[in-house]
């Protein structure tokens, strides 16, 4: 449930992928209530739970059919939410490459000023100034996408541990 919250709000409202996601999520609630539902009546009444007792397609068609409906709901979800998370990485990439070609050309322009000047100790400087500040924001870019990433991964091992005890440890290999 917080995994659709979470997806919801990281979405652009606007974007298709909005669109997706909220139409993922609804399928997602119908199921599990179209699910739990008949399972509280079933729960409220000795008699229904008696006469399955006798049912041997009860669990087949009444527990496992909507259980596999259901994990095929967060499956879609889950694909959703990993090509988001790298949709955001990818624009969080190309924002720095951006900024980093933005401060190269500011290093080149400085050099050119810097070339009709006289004064070449001060020019020196200047440039070697600027290629480490050219340095530095490219290494920003470089942490900022790593930190995307290991928040995208940390996610999808929070969902997994969410999964395993939700459903239990050996339950979790067809979630993937």
């Amino acid at each position: 449930m917080q995994y659709c919250g979470d997806m919801l709000a990281t979405a652009d409202q606007s974007s298709l992928e909005a669109q997706r996601i909220k139409l993922y999520v609804a399928k997602f609630f119908s199921k599990v209530f179209a699910f739990l539902i008949p399972y509280t009546k079933w729960c409220a009444s000795s008699f229904k739970r008696f006469t399955s007792a006798f049912d041997s397609d009860f669990y087949a068609s009444k527990v496992k059919g909507p259980l596999d409906e259901i994990l095929d709901e967060v499956r879609r979800l889950e694909r959703e939410g990993n090509l988001q998370a790298r949709k955001d990485i990818l624009a969080a990439k190309k924002a720095g490459e951006d900024v980093q070609r933005m401060v190269r050309s500011l290093v080149e322009k400085q050099e050119k000023r810097d070339a009709r000047q006289v004064d070449t100790k001060n020019s020196d400087d200047i440039k070697v100034q600027l290629n480490v500040l050219q340095l530095a924001v490219g290494q920003l870019g470089n942490q900022f996408t790593e930190i995307m990433a290991r928040t995208h991964f940390d996610r999808e091992g929070r969902e997994r541990e969410d999964q395993e005890r939700a459903f239990g440890k050996g339950n979790t290999r067809f979630l993937t």
